[in-house]
């Protein structure tokens, strides 16, 4: 995981840590979530009973700029679009998965 971490810090546009994960998870917006709020909700409690960690953001630059988030979960990555449950976040075990993640978030679409 350490391997793959440095890896992606590489990357054009992306950058440290400017949150810590009690801000992060403070910040999670439900506002799209209708219908089941209450078990999203149960998910991210038992979801991060566990270490976790916000380790950096790259910034996208589709139609508007937004920053996905690189966390670590107990010893997992995951990538989130913003502030999101991670019932909705992208486990990333190799740079190939950021890459394709990275690639579908910023095109610009005409």
């Amino acid at each position: 995981m350490n391997k793959l971490i440095i890896e992606i810090s590489k990357s054009k546009n992306f950058y440290g840590s400017d949150i810590t994960i009690h801000d992060f998870t403070n910040n999670i917006l439900f506002t799209e979530i209708k219908n089941s709020v209450t078990n999203v909700k149960i998910h991210m409690e038992n979801f991060f009973k566990i270490d976790s960690e916000v380790l950096g953001y790259y910034v996208c630059k589709g139609q508007k700029l937004f920053k996905l988030y690189l966390v670590s979960v107990d010893k997992q990555l995951y990538i989130t679009l913003d502030k999101i449950p991670p019932i909705y976040w992208h486990k990333i075990k190799t740079y190939d998965d950021f890459q394709n993640i990275k690639k579908a978030y910023n095109t610009k679409q005409n």
